[in-house]
């Protein structure tokens, strides 16, 4: 026996929908039967069901009995036929994409926030139109309710309302009309005589509708960078190697994305300059961060765009990124940053602040058991037998409730280091010869992106 492959089948529910929606339109009607002994109206609620229903749902509304009387007024509603809609066919191998860009959900409370979330790419099939054509039947047991029912609907239907069958906001079949075609006034014949059968009144509706093939639905991703990498390659064939460039030497690295501009981030604001601007060289052409996001197709919101600032030497390497947010100035080519402090690497020291020890006097500095400092200058020969240690700049010493020690030697440290400055709230880095900021500094093109 051949395996069904379940990831072939497809099943929308949109004729059930479509079913459902027109039930809808009934609920809610009642007929009144009297006056109460107080004088105050009473009513009685005609339900409404659909006619086709399961034999076993059917068995339990009537105790499983056939000789259990229904209740009436009722209405009951069935599909009478469909056809196909040749009037609104349209090219059947139209093919439209739908970019959807969602909010940001906060995870910690788990509600929306102002803040681009996921991108999806929707690909959709042109939809096939049909006619369906369904029956509202009205059983009454007097000619008064009959009336009461037919004028609250023959009321709303002048000749036809709209219903949705979903609330997507990329389905493009989701509205249709329902119009009232024909109407059977009675089930019974002229004259009428003492015929005990019960009275069946009779609306034709139709509605143009749309059956859907499933949509394909992928993840949406920009290319912000394209990374050409030139090597010197050897003679010998290299068809049989499984990385070419794995231990071949890379001559030059070219990096193109949609703007080639470079940012330079000091400890306030973030400037946009040209591609090969460095710090230090100087420039003349003004650039506006307003201009730049709109060739993302966007605008700047204050405290909510955001930036991804790359601190890895390789180009490619995305896991060091810190992500700022930014917010408008007076200056069109700057702008003030926040520092999303989740993404920055995680420190390896905490120090109460940095301090000049041929300026700071250590009898003033109230210490408490733990207390650390990087130091801005070398404590030698007089300045040693004065802080009881003797350390170098960049060192960082610590107070262990009798003497200065030496928690960070900078002269024997060259791996990377992250360090946080409790008095200026800023990370630095260390870098193998000095501390500097961690998002400080010059950002060529490829170093750094926009998040719309």
């Amino acid at each position: 026996m051949p395996v069904y492959d379940t990831n072939a089948h497809f099943y929308d529910e949109q004729l059930r929908r479509y079913l459902l929606q027109f039930i809808r339109l009934f609920g809610g009607l009642h007929v009144q039967t009297g006056k109460g002994k107080d004088g105050t109206r009473e009513f009685r609620k005609v339900p409404m069901r659909l006619a086709d229903m399961n034999r076993q749902v059917a068995a339990i509304i009537s105790n499983n009995s056939e000789n259990t009387i229904k209740a009436a007024p009722f209405m009951v509603a069935y599909i009478s036929a469909m056809q196909p809609d040749r009037s609104r066919t349209l090219n059947p191998t139209f093919q439209e994409s739908v970019q959807i860009v969602e909010k940001e959900i906060d995870p910690q409370t788990n509600a929306y926030i102002d803040r681009p979330g996921k991108r999806t790419s929707v690909s959709r099939l042109m939809p096939a139109p049909y006619v369906l054509t369904c029956n509202v039947d009205i059983i009454t047991t007097n000619t008064d309710n009959k009336f009461q029912v037919l004028e609250q609907i023959l009321s709303t239907f002048n000749p036809a309302i709209e219903v949705q069958s979903n609330t997507s906001p990329i389905d493009w079949t989701s509205l249709t009309v329902v119009e009232l075609s024909d109407i059977t006034y009675s089930s019974r014949g002229i004259p009428l005589g003492t015929d005990p059968a019960i009275d069946v009144a009779t609306l034709v509706f139709t509605m143009p509708i749309w059956i859907s093939p499933p949509v394909k639905v992928s993840r949406q991703v920009l290319i912000n960078n394209i990374i050409s990498d030139l090597h010197n390659m050897p003679d010998e064939d290299i068809s049989g190697y499984y990385d070419y460039f794995g231990d071949i030497q890379q001559i030059s690295q070219h990096i193109y994305n949609p703007i080639n501009n470079s940012i330079t981030v000091d400890s306030t604001h973030i400037t946009l300059t040209g591609q090969y601007t460095a710090k230090n060289l100087s420039e003349t052409e003004i650039y506006d961060w307003t201009e730049l996001f709109k060739t993302y197709g966007s605008e700047i919101a204050n405290g909510i765009s955001r930036l991804i600032l790359r601190q890895a030497d390789d180009v490619e390497d995305s896991t060091s990124d810190v992500v700022v947010y930014i917010n408008t100035t007076n200056d069109v080519n700057k702008v003030t940053y926040t520092i999303d402090t989740g993404t920055l690497p995680a420190n390896d020291y905490t120090v109460n602040a940095s301090i000049d020890p041929t300026v700071t006097d250590p009898t003033k500095l109230n210490n408490t058991v733990g207390d650390k400092y990087l130091i801005l200058d070398n404590i030698h020969n007089r300045l040693a037998t004065k802080w009881g240690v003797t350390a170098n700049m960049n060192d960082i010493i610590q107070w262990n409730g009798s003497n200065w020690v030496v928690l960070f030697d900078s002269k024997s440290t060259s791996d990377i280091k992250y360090l946080r400055n409790n008095f200026s709230g800023r990370q630095f880095k260390w870098n193998g010869k000095e501390w500097l900021d961690t998002v400080q500094g010059f950002y060529g093109p490829g170093y750094w992106r926009v998040i719309t």
